[in-house]
């Protein structure tokens, strides 16, 4: 028991030192091609200090292709084509759903973290963009 609470101790104050607390003071950047919201979800994601990984970027992906670049184009084009069935929207709700789950949890744990320390919690939710465009798509 003893050693459960020593860990214990060692593992809130690793935590508490991730940086998951930090807030975003930044802006969002404007121009051609660029996201148009107000609210960015978890923009200081990239900067908390990762528990398994060595680094936060250790398996980023590089930039996006340029929107207006052919490949973007032909991107969208594949994705529209896609040959939609009642199979295929029953595997994008289920991985809409997936996310869904996996935000609840997030979000469980930030509020608790947050009802915790005192701190009033924000939380924005999250969807699968894949998954809803999918589900735009006409049914062939």
């Amino acid at each position: 028991m003893a050693l459960g609470r020593q860990v214990a101790v060692l593992v809130i104050a690793r935590g508490k030192s991730d940086g998951t607390d930090a807030k975003w003071t930044g802006s969002v950047p404007t121009g051609p091609g660029k996201w148009t919201g107000t609210n960015p979800i978890l923009p200081m994601a990239g900067t908390w200090k990762p528990w398994v990984l060595s680094l936060p970027g250790e398996f980023r992906p590089g930039p996006p292709v340029a929107y207006d670049s052919s490949e973007k184009v032909a991107e969208l084009a594949e994705i529209k084509s896609f040959p939609r069935t009642p199979q295929t929207n029953n595997e994008a709700l289920f991985w809409e759903a997936a996310a869904a789950l996996g935000e609840r949890v997030r979000r469980s744990a930030s509020e608790r973290r947050s009802r915790a320390s005192g701190q009033a919690s924000t939380i924005a939710a999250t969807s699968s963009p894949a998954a809803s465009l999918l589900l735009r798509l006409p049914i062939k």
